[in-house]
């Protein structure tokens, strides 16, 4: 499964042609889905939104869950263990 999160065609890790591997892909906007519709990408495609709302007053930013009505919550981390960098695990 891939799990696209920029342009097919911006990020140097994403080879197109290897996509074709996956049996599924996730992509985080409707414009990652199109672009693997024009190339021809096979498998299941998901679009998946980003479920946490940013907010920003007076220079502090929070962010929440959107779907607020869940009793439980339950955060599943997948991706590149980085402790500092765009993930900022730190």
């Amino acid at each position: 499964m891939s799990w696209i999160h920029s342009s097919l065609y911006d990020e140097s890790s994403i080879t197109i042609s290897d996509l074709q591997y996956a049996d599924a892909h996730l992509a985080i906007s409707s414009g990652i889905i199109s672009q693997m519709q024009q190339n021809k990408i096979t498998g299941k495609k998901y679009l998946i939104f980003n479920p946490v709302s940013e907010s920003k007053t007076d220079d502090v930013s929070s962010m929440s869950v959107v779907n607020d009505h869940i009793k439980i919550v339950k955060f599943v981390y997948i991706g590149w263990v980085m402790w500092e960098g765009q993930k900022n695990l730190a």
